[in-house]
């Protein structure tokens, strides 16, 4: 997207699109961080949204689908090919 393009979308909600710069320093800083192992338990928290929704995709990727879902129930009784 680039930055330019995020300080736009942060100008877009009303907020300061300086701020947009700052959020994407503040993540390339903090993943640094990460890797280093400098203020872990602070940085990670910001992280933890981010992984849940990745633990979520990889779930729904290799997991397949449940019982309950709208898929499950028009390909009821169909097998799959690979």
């Amino acid at each position: 997207m680039g930055l330019p393009k995020v300080a736009g979308w942060f100008g877009s909600l009303g907020v300061p699109s300086t701020l947009g710069y700052i959020v994407a320093y503040l993540e390339l800083l903090g993943g640094i961080a990460l890797i280093i192992g400098i203020g872990t338990r602070y940085v990670a928290a910001g992280y933890e949204m981010d992984i849940a929704y990745l633990l979520v995709a990889i779930y729904l990727v290799f997991g397949g689908e449940p019982g309950y879902s709208v898929d499950s129930a028009l390909t009821r009784g169909k097998t799959r090919r690979a």
